[in-house]
């Protein structure tokens, strides 16, 4: 009869696992694998690179970045969640006045 084929089997599957780099290698073989297998990857970093280091300072200060959504862009999750029909006024106006009421509320406060 003849030889399995498999390169992977159940016995290698963490080895092979570590030396693609899904897992951190374990050993120098692994390690020396990983190498091989990337040695003409390039590193390139860009301007989202952030220093741990000013992170655990304290000097890091996050970008905040505001995005506005137009009207429009809901429009399709409304439809679709009345068979692609418009939503009555009444049923916007439950919506909204849940929505207000859920964000005046204080925390641990209940309804009764």
């Amino acid at each position: 009869m003849g030889e399995s084929k498999k390169i992977i089997t159940e016995d290698n599957f963490r080895e092979w696992l570590a030396s693609t780099g899904n897992l951190f290698p374990g050993n120098k073989s692994e390690l020396n694998r990983f190498e091989k297998l990337y040695s003409d990857f390039e590193y390139r970093l860009d301007e989202s690179y952030v220093d741990p280091f000013a992170i655990i300072n304290g000097d890091f200060i996050p970008k905040r970045i505001k995005i506005e959504l137009q009207n429009s862009d809901n429009d399709g999750f409304k439809m679709a969640a009345r068979n692609l029909e418009h939503l009555p006024e009444h049923i916007l106006s439950k919506l909204k006045k849940n929505q207000d009421g859920l964000h005046s509320k204080k925390k641990g406060s209940s309804e009764q």
